[in-house]
């Protein structure tokens, strides 16, 4: 059955959906503040999906010590831009935008070391700050 609805599919001229590739990551990383002593630690757990664009959907869920968010967004070429919006916390309704570049290092069958590092600020230009962080990552 479903063959023929993959050749009937194919013989219309439509593609049939592609899996998308599906990766899922636990950061550790640590932020600070230019100009400011104020920093702090935080962890990430990202789900990183292929796109049709050649690039990455990613999010997660974020914790700090100023709560808990969502922190999402895309990546094409090891480059992203992310937004944040705490949902719990101190920082409850507060939106925050993060910029980066990641490097991965196999690690065995379908598991990667990423290494993410950038900026990250009250606006799209995210200037206000350092971050980094390391995940594991697995692929699904």
């Amino acid at each position: 059955m479903h063959k023929y609805i993959a050749a009937l599919l194919l013989s219309a001229g439509l593609a049939l959906p592609a899996q998308a590739e599906i990766w899922l990551c636990d950061y550790d990383g640590h932020w600070s503040t230019l100009n400011s002593s104020d920093k702090g630690v935080f962890s990430w757990n990202v789900v990183w999906e292929g796109n049709a664009r050649g690039g990455w959907d990613i999010n997660g869920a974020y914790t700090d010590e100023y709560g808990k968010s969502l922190l999402s967004g895309s990546c094409n070429d090891r480059y992203c831009k992310l937004s944040q919006v705490y949902h719990s916390g101190e920082l409850k309704g507060k939106e925050y935008f993060w910029k980066g570049n990641y490097s991965d290092q196999a690690n065995g069958n379908n598991k990667t070391i990423n290494r993410f590092e950038g900026t990250w600020g009250t606006t799209p230009s995210a200037g206000d700050g350092l971050w980094r962080a390391v995940a594991s990552c697995v692929r699904q």
